[in-house]
C-alpha cells in the first residue's frame, strides 16, 4: 500500500457489538498512513455526505513535488512532514515514500 503512493479514502458504519478496535482503529491508521481521510459514521444516512466530501476533497487536491537532497535513491522508507502557516487551512498528506533502488 506505502509502496503504491495513492491516497486511501474511507466511511464506515461500526456494527452494533462489533469491537471498535478491529474495524474502525485499524482502518483509520491505514487511511492516515496513506494521507488519505476517513469518516466514522453513527449511522448508514450519513453515508451520502461522507461520499460528497471525498469527491470536494479530491476535487480540491494539490501536488507538491519534492527532491531530496542526497539523490533519495537506497530504496530506504523516507518519512515526509508538510507543515503549513496559513491560518485555517489543513492538509492531509502521507506520511513517507519508499526511495528507488
Amino acid at each position: 500500500m506505502c509502496e503504491a503512493g495513492a491516497p486511501i479514502y474511507a466511511a464506515a458504519v461500526a456494527a452494533p457489538g462489533s469491537d471498535p478496535e478491529f474495524g474502525g482503529v485499524l482502518l483509520a491508521e491505514l487511511v492516515a498512513a496513506s494521507g488519505g481521510r476517513y469518516w466514522e459514521l453513527d449511522d448508514w444516512s450519513r453515508l451520502d455526505e461522507a461520499a460528497h466530501r471525498i469527491a470536494a476533497e479530491l476535487h480540491e487536491q494539490y501536488v507538491v513535488g519534492y527532491r531530496s537532497p542526497d539523490g533519495g535513491a537506497g530504496g530506504r522508507y523516507r518519512r515526509i512532514a508538510v507543515k503549513v502557516a496559513a491560518p485555517r487551512v489543513s492538509v492531509a498528506f502521507r506520511s513517507g515514500y519508499f526511495a528507488p533502488e
